[in-house]
C-alpha cells in the first residue's frame, strides 16, 4: 500500500477562475509528475469525503456526483513515470486515499500505454494513464435497465471533475 498525500489547504482559485483559465495541454512535461501531485489530484476529484450506512448498505459522498451514492467507478492508474512510485498498475482506494500496487509494468499494461499514446498521436507513453472501470452490478440491482446509462453519466461527471 502506498499512502497518498492529502493537501493541507484549499485551492487559491475560485470556480469562475478555474473554469475561465482551464486549458488542455497536449505536451508532456519533461519532469515526471510527483506522487504528491498525483495524491492531490486524486484527493480533489475522487476520494471518499464521507461514508454512511443506509439500509445496511455502505454509501459514500465524493467530490463528483454519483447515482444513489453507490459510486461504481474504480480508478486504476497505470504508472509509467511518477516520481516516488515504481512503474506498474495500481488501484486507487478512495476510502484510504492510497494506491495498491497490482502488478509491475507488464505486456498488457504496456499495450494500454501504447494504445493511449497512439490515440493521442504521441510517440511517448503518457506518464500516468487512468483506466476507469465500473462495477456494473453495484448499480444494476437497483437501477436495472438504466444502469448502463447511469454509469456513462457518472463517468462523465468524474471526467469533468478531473
Amino acid at each position: 500500500m502506498f499512502p497518498l498525500k492529502r493537501p493541507d489547504a484549499q485551492l487559491p482559485l475560485s470556480l469562475e477562475d478555474a473554469i475561465e483559465t482551464r486549458r488542455s495541454i497536449r505536451e508532456h512535461a519533461e519532469l515526471p509528475v510527483s506522487s504528491d501531485q498525483l495524491g492531490e489530484f486524486l484527493f480533489r476529484c475522487a476520494r471518499v469525503k464521507e461514508s454512511f450506512f443506509h439500509h445496511d448498505e455502505e454509501l459514500s459522498k465524493r467530490p463528483y456526483p454519483g447515482g444513489g451514492a453507490r459510486y461504481e467507478l474504480e480508478i486504476y492508474p497505470v504508472i509509467y513515470k511518477c516520481e516516488g512510485l515504481q512503474k506498474g498498475v495500481y488501484h486507487y482506494d478512495p476510502f484510504e486515499h492510497c494506491l495498491r500496487k497490482l502488478s509491475d509494468l507488464n505486456e498488457n499494461a504496456e499495450k494500454l500505454l501504447s494504445d493511449a499514446s497512439h490515440s493521442a498521436k504521441k510517440k511517448e507513453y503518457p506518464q500516468i494513464l487512468f483506466v476507469i472501470s465500473a462495477r456494473f452490478q453495484r448499480l444494476s440491482w437497483k437501477y436495472r435497465s438504466m444502469a448502463y446509462a447511469l454509469i456513462l453519466k457518472n463517468l462523465g461527471a468524474l471526467y469533468q471533475t478531473m
